[in-house]
C-alpha cells in the first residue's frame, strides 16, 4: 500500500515539475535579472558606505569640537557619540544584508531550479523523511491517503 502511494505520487510529480527546457529559460531570466539588480546593489552600496563616511566624519567633528574646541559639554557629546553609534550599526547592518541578501538568493535559485527539474527523481531517491518534506513543501495541509495521515505535521 505504502509503495503504491509512493508511486502515485512519483507520478504525480512528474506532471507537476519543470522541463529542462523550462529550466533554462528560467535560470536564464533570473541571472538576467541578478545582474541588472546587481548595478541597483552597488549602487545601494555605495551610498550606504558614504553615509558610513558621513557617519565616521561626525565621530571626527564631535570630538573636535569636545576635546580640541570645547565647544560642546560632555553631556552633549556623549549623546551625539551615542546617537553617531546607533547610526553606524544600522548602516553597517543594512550594508550587510545588501550584500548578502540578492547573492544568497541566486545561490538558492541555482539550487531550487535543477531540484524543480528532476523532482520526481529526489522523491524516489530519497529518504522517507525526505519525502515527507517534499510532499509538505508542495502541499502544506494535511495529506490523507486510505485513511492515513501521511502529513509531517505534529498535534494540532
Amino acid at each position: 500500500m505504502a509503495e503504491d502511494a509512493n508511486a502515485d505520487f512519483a507520478e504525480h510529480l512528474k506532471q507537476i515539475k519543470i522541463s529542462s527546457e523550462a529550466s533554462e529559460l528560467y535560470q536564464a531570466v533570473m541571472e538576467d535579472v541578478f545582474k541588472k539588480n546587481q548595478g541597483d546593489k552597488n549602487l545601494k552600496m555605495a551610498q550606504l558606505r558614504k553615509k558610513l563616511e558621513d557617519v565616521n566624519n561626525g565621530f571626527n567633528k564631535a570630538d573636535d569640537q569636545f576635546v580640541v574646541q570645547g565647544n560642546i559639554d560632555s553631556h552633549n557629546y556623549n549623546s551625539l557619540v551615542t546617537y553617531l553609534n546607533s547610526q553606524k550599526a544600522e548602516i553597517q547592518y543594512e550594508l550587510a544584508n545588501v550584500q548578502a541578501g540578492e547573492d544568497n538568493f541566486l545561490t538558492y535559485t541555482r539550487l531550487a531550479i535543477p531540484f524543480l527539474t528532476n523532482l520526481d527523481w529526489y522523491y524516489e531517491t530519497s529518504s522517507l523523511h525526505t519525502k515527507r518534506f517534499i510532499a509538505g513543501s508542495i502541499f502544506p495541509g494535511k495529506i490523507v491517503l486510505f485513511g492515513k495521515d501521511l502529513s509531517n505535521r505534529q498535534n494540532e
